[in-house]
């Protein structure tokens, strides 16, 4: 990532690297402090809390506390957060206690329903599509329906990545400096719209493995020319790709390497080069690429797949919808990491600037915690 040319802004984000998310996030008082036990997994702290596997709002609360899922820092402590106007995402706080002390866990009890009022409402900049006054120099951010959570006209508020970008940029400039469109031929927003167009900045991308740019140029030519030609903003949220296979095949493979050679499962929408560079290729291994994380769970279910591998809230969520959650377990152990991000292209001056602009508000809104309410909020919805 571009190095920032305000050197107080450098020395914040060095800081906020440093700093634990959990201290910085807002409290609320259903949150739990949990210190993390030998063996534990995000999943099975996620079931103690919750009753549920679906671990995703964990991560997000200690966003920067846990950097590898697959090995939680023993001893560290993580916060166990509520969220705001859902009784169920409140912490079993006697189940956790229990769990701490290694004690089976207690019967659960009825708990309140928070305050709705608690939930933030909130109305980022409108989204614009008429040009802008010829004296006035706006801007201009592009994105595109069809990437829920993150950016979607029918969802609240455009989505998780419309509102972070709208509340990040609010804090450092008038909201008529800028305008967010929707063009949802995302196909063409990279090379036209924005490296040759009139945008600025684009949103979601995922992040390519930029940093094995080697591997990467004969893996992903396609992500190896993004990698060379866009800046990358501050992630708006990493997502977790987890591995899912049936249960009564779980003792079976362990390793990146047991599955070298297997029939793998992977959403069309997502990357496969960190599968690549995992040890995971198509020269050797089946990769179907179906278009939904439903699609690759009946290829599991049904034997033709030995693998599902994607966004661990979109599968869990299939899974729950398929009923399949007695069927299917996560190996957290092989989860990956890939991070959502907006883009501007290296050889624009104004773009670079307004994508730093983009990132000191976004290290605003994650010292206060904003950031994880507005994540948070649109991961439970969706």
């Amino acid at each position: 990532m571009r190095c920032n040319s305000n050197p107080l802004l450098a020395v914040a984000l060095f800081a906020a690297a440093l700093l634990p998310f959990s201290a910085a996030a807002q409290r609320a008082d259903c949150d739990f402090d949990y210190v993390i036990q030998p063996d534990d997994t995000l999943p099975e702290i996620a079931e103690t809390a919750f009753g549920r596997r679906t671990y995703t709002l964990i991560y997000a609360r200690n966003f920067g506390v846990i950097v590898n899922i697959a090995q939680l820092p023993v001893g560290d402590t993580i916060v166990i957060p509520c969220l705001p106007g859902d009784a169920s995402q409140t912490p079993n706080a006697a189940a956790l206690t229990a769990r701490m002390a290694g004690a089976p866990a207690p019967e659960p009890t009825p708990q309140e329903q928070p305050n709705e009022d608690d939930v933030i409402a909130f109305q980022p900049a409108q989204t614009a599509f008429e040009q802008p006054a010829p004296d006035i120099r706006r801007v201009r951010i592009l994105t595109a329906s069809g990437n829920a959570p993150y950016a979607d006209e029918k969802l609240r508020n455009g989505g998780m990545a419309t509102e972070l970008t709208a509340r990040a940029l609010n804090r450092l400039i008038d909201k008529d400096a800028y305008e967010v469109i929707f063009v949802n031929d995302q196909s063409k927003h990279l090379q036209e719209l924005i490296l040759k167009g009139s945008f600025d900045v684009g949103f979601p991308w995922t992040k390519p493995q930029c940093e094995n740019l080697a591997a990467l140029s004969s893996i992903n030519p396609e992500g190896a020319w993004m990698c060379e030609n866009f800046e990358f903003s501050e992630a708006f949220y990493e997502v977790v790709s987890g591995f899912f296979v049936r249960r009564d095949s779980v003792s079976l493979r362990s390793g990146f390497e047991d599955f070298a050679t297997a029939t793998i499962c992977r959403p069309s929408n997502e990357p496969i080069d960190d599968l690549e560079i995992a040890g995971i290729s198509e020269e050797f291994a089946d990769i179907f690429r179906p278009k939904t994380a439903a699609d690759c769970l009946r290829l599991l279910a049904s034997g033709f797949a030995d693998a599902a591998i994607g966004d661990v809230f979109e599968i869990e969520n299939a899974m729950f919808d398929l009923g399949l959650e007695d069927q299917i377990e996560e190996l957290p152990e092989l989860s990956l990491l890939t991070s959502v991000h907006a883009v501007a292209p290296k050889s624009k001056r104004s773009s670079l600037e307004a994508l730093d602009t983009l990132n000191q508000g976004m290290l605003e809104l994650k010292l206060s915690g904003e950031w994880y309410r507005v994540v948070a909020r649109h991961l439970a919805q969706n």
